[in-house]
């Protein structure tokens, strides 16, 4: 995860991996952009794996954003991050909307088995 600052805007780049093992540091990146800045853009291109502990602090941080009248945005999100959302319900809470990822549903392979 790395941070940088252009002219006033504030951006945190994430790595492949969101999760557990990140969680500390996403939690202190966030928490510390919102408060030092009213306007922080998320670039989640590179996630390749990305855990619920992770997206319950981007729906915590998007949450005191809104409260505090911050704002995130996305200025990239990969397919693994806009799936996930999509799975767990969050799409709406991160405005992934226009990301578009359907959750498709799992099928069995087999019919389940019976006892007779």
């Amino acid at each position: 995860m790395s941070v940088a600052q252009k002219n006033s805007d504030f951006e945190i780049a994430f790595g492949e991996v969101l999760d557990i093992s990140t969680s500390d540091v996403l939690h202190s990146e966030l928490t510390a952009a919102l408060r030092e800045h009213k306007a922080i853009a998320l670039c989640a291109g590179a996630v390749e794996r990305v855990d619920a502990a992770a997206m319950q602090i981007l729906t915590a941080a998007h949450l005191a954003a809104e409260q505090q009248e911050k704002t995130l945005v996305w200025n990239s999100v990969s397919a693994a991050l806009a799936e996930a959302a999509a799975r767990l319900g969050l799409t709406q809470i991160l405005n992934l909307d226009s990301y578009n990822i359907s959750c498709k549903r799992i099928e069995q392979a087999d019919p389940p088995i019976t006892a007779t």
